[in-house]
């Protein structure tokens, strides 16, 4: 079914599956599906409003959950199954299904609101606090939710009540996030202001045992302003919230942590013809553990390239230096937490097109550092890639 029309457009999806399993037993399992997409647009205000809401109900099968053995710092996760880190550990986890189901009921929910008001339209000049929000304020919010759950009564769940959310003695998965982009400055040629805030709640209870409850928070006010036609100056201020906590995690590893990071950056871009840039950033961050008493400071030194060589040929890299100093005698730190002294990573990224609709993408990569348990190792990674665009 959809509708439409100048400022609104819908469609409604329902679907209603029956599957007859034959081995080893035979069973019977229905699945029901309805989703909602579309937008909704005020132009004269300059406000849209894109929205994807789906529920549904069906049998989810229980999660075994096995740490296996990747190699020494090619995991991302310790023995206990602890996650530390993107190339810190020495295992990997694999999720296998087991023969027990759930009937469950499932609801998903993206909405998107962009708010950019109209310039330009108006024939009159106006002037006063409403007139220079008009001509410089914008918005650019996301909201997402997303809930696997045994919870009753279902409608509950499907109207996304707040007490029906993310309950420990129901919720097999809850995650509820949101992140708004204010941009203030729209107005001003050469320069631009802007502020996120993020927020993440989520609940994972798919694994006997474990009742697990994480939340990450972020707030960002970051400047950029042109100095000349080719050099760009950037400064920025953030705050990040790390937890990790609930029930059955192990205990005296780090695994949970109550973490508040601050940082400040600043950075320089210097613009070339044909595309090509060059930037570097240098990043100061303090953070401090609540739960374990831990305390880091790291300075971080980023540059990166852009080299448009020719209209076919181009080439990206990175480097980046962090100088990580402990400020505590702690022996227990959360898993995230990087380990003192230097960590270098780089990477090249050159791109040629081939055709108008191929390209072929070499990325390599490669990192030398400290990993969780102690070891200092030096990686490569090289991968090549064909691209076709129709």
């Amino acid at each position: 079914l959809a509708a439409r029309g100048r400022a609104l457009h819908a469609e409604l999806q329902l679907t209603h599956r029956v599957l007859d399993n034959l081995w080893p037993a035979k069973t019977t399992s229905t699945t029901d599906l309805a989703r909602i997409t579309g937008f909704f647009r005020v132009q004269r205000i300059g406000l849209r409003t894109d929205v994807d809401y789906e529920i549904s109900q069906n049998q989810s099968r229980v999660l075994e959950r096995s740490v296996i053995f990747a190699g020494k710092g090619k995991g991302d996760y310790n023995a206990q199954g602890e996650p530390v880190g993107k190339g810190k550990g020495d295992y990997t986890l694999v999720y296998l299904p087991t023969t027990d189901v759930v009937p469950t009921h499932h609801v998903k929910l993206n909405l998107r609101v962009a708010w950019q008001a109209s310039r330009g339209r108006d024939k009159k000049q106006r002037t006063g606090l409403l007139a220079w929000i008009r001509s410089n304020v914008s918005l650019d919010q996301v909201i997402s939710v997303k809930e696997e759950t045994t919870y009753d009564p279902a409608w509950k769940v499907y109207l996304m009540v707040p007490s029906a959310l993310q309950r420990n003695e129901s919720t097999l998965f809850g995650l509820s996030s949101i992140r708004q982009d204010w941009s203030f400055l729209d107005g001003y040629k050469n320069v631009s202001l802007t502020v996120r805030y993020q927020r993440e709640d989520e609940e994972e209870n798919r694994f006997e045992g474990v009742r697990e409850e994480r939340f990450f928070g972020q707030h960002v006010v970051r400047l950029s302003r042109s100095l000349s036609s080719l050099l760009t100056g950037t400064a920025e201020v953030s705050r990040d919230k790390k937890q990790r906590g609930g029930g059955g995690l192990t205990q005296g590893v780090g695994s949970t942590y109550d973490v508040t990071a601050w940082g400040v950056l600043g950075g320089v871009g210097l613009r070339f013809s044909a595309g090509s840039s060059a930037d570097v950033d240098v990043k100061l961050t303090g953070q401090e553990d609540a739960a374990s008493g831990s305390k880091q400071t790291l300075l971080t030194l980023r540059p990166r390239l852009v080299w448009r060589i020719t209209r076919m040929l181009s080439v990206f890299s990175t480097y980046d230096l962090t100088r990580v100093w402990d400020e505590s005698e702690n022996g227990v730190k959360p898993l995230f937490f990087a380990r003192e002294g230097n960590a270098h990573r780089w990477s090249v990224t050159p791109s040629v097109r081939v055709s108008k609709y191929i390209t072929v993408v070499a990325a390599y990569q490669g990192r030398n550092e400290t990993t969780f348990a102690g070891d200092r190792v030096t990686e490569h990674e090289m991968r090549l890639e064909t691209r076709a665009y129709f």
